[in-house]
């Protein structure tokens, strides 16, 4: 078992996505998804640039499945992460599913897709039409390159987006660069977890950039392929 911690520099709920009664790690971080193992813990903490500061407990999800991305397509627990229209719906990030022919393609639209640009705004970001929705199929390399979906159920993770502060005793934890850490010693991840665990777990709020993340028109839904 190891504890892993990153910065989640954009947290729109959908990496990862803690809706609908489990915690889902489907897409980003393919480095980390490659090298997890059931029982192992991630822990994501706030973005300095993008938050205000690096330091809130975004979540924490212990390990208790690895599917890959053909079972994670196929499950019917997770249908309701496929994208779709509604403010909460279109944070899905069940966007990967085999074609006939038994090649991986991705859902579109999706937070990973092509088509709609979203940039920053001030305190929200906007979207801009650029194109028609299409697959980004360099998104989707790097996702696919996770190999493993990480799932996690509603027992064990413990979600605040930015409604808590991570403890000073405890901020030896964040990783304030690209990439992730998960080389801590044994003592020093027993009493973070023995912190975490005495909190109920679940979704406590939500996703840090939830609010300055717009609704995708339901117009724009008829270009869906899946």
């Amino acid at each position: 078992m190891k504890l892993c911690s990153y910065v989640v520099r954009y947290d729109h709920g959908f990496a990862p996505n803690p809706y609908w009664g489990y915690c889902t790690m489907a897409c980003c971080k393919a480095p980390l998804r490659l090298n997890l193992t059931v029982n192992d813990w991630v822990m994501g903490t706030s973005s300095k640039t993008r938050h205000g500061t690096g330091s809130f407990f975004v979540y924490a999800m212990r390990i208790t499945e690895l599917l890959s991305f053909d079972e994670y397509a196929k499950d019917t627990r997770f249908v309701n992460k496929i994208p779709r229209y509604g403010s909460i719906e279109q944070r899905g990030n069940n966007i990967y599913y085999r074609d006939e022919q038994g090649i991986f393609r991705q859902r579109v639209p999706s937070y990973h897709s092509r088509g709609l640009n979203r940039i920053r705004e001030g305190s929200h970001d906007k979207w801009i039409i650029q194109r028609p929705w299409e697959e980004h199929e360099g998104r989707r390399a790097k996702d696919l390159g996770g190999k493993n979906v990480p799932i996690s159920s509603s027992d064990n993770f413990w979600y605040f987006g930015c409604g808590k502060e991570l403890p000073e005793e405890f901020r030896w934890v964040i990783f304030g660069t690209q990439g992730y850490k998960c080389d801590f010693s044994k003592s020093q991840v027993d009493r973070l977890l023995n912190w975490i665990t005495s909190m109920e777990p679940g979704k406590h709020g939500e996703p840090c950039d939830f609010n300055r993340t717009p609704l995708i028109s339901s117009e724009h839904w008829k270009y869906i392929r899946s």
